[in-house]
């Protein structure tokens, strides 16, 4: 089965001021890409 990105990242203007998102979590794209 294909994952696909845009199944995981969400983007809510209520969450984290509009950034995008890992589904179901307060993490931000940029703070997983932060840690690597």
């Amino acid at each position: 089965m294909e994952k696909r990105f845009r199944d995981w990242i969400t983007i809510e203007p209520g969450k984290r001021g509009g950034k995008p998102c890992v589904r179901g979590l307060r993490i931000t794209v940029y703070d997983v890409l932060s840690y690597l």
